[in-house]
């Protein structure tokens, strides 16, 4: 899988390699929360849905909390 994230304590860590939706290989220094390994793996070009298949086999309750933000930052005009 081109998406690996893992766990560490409250926060997260995670790589990303080269794949057809990115050719940017990327990787976190530090443990960042989960939103904000979303958030730079969406900018840099990979798809929500490899990346929610990767946070379902992390924590299936990662997607649940995710697609509850996609929702409301859709109803609040936020998502473009």
């Amino acid at each position: 899988m081109p998406i690996t994230i893992n766990k560490a304590g409250d926060l997260y860590t995670a790589s990303a390699t080269s794949t057809f939706y990115s050719d940017r290989d990327w990787e976190t220094t530090e443990p960042m929360a989960i939103d904000d390994i979303v958030n730079k793996l969406l900018s840099i070009g990979y798809h929500q849905a490899n990346i929610g298949d990767t946070l379902y086999n992390v924590d299936p309750e990662l997607v649940g909390g995710i697609d509850k933000d996609f929702e409301a930052s859709k109803k609040n005009g936020n998502f473009q």
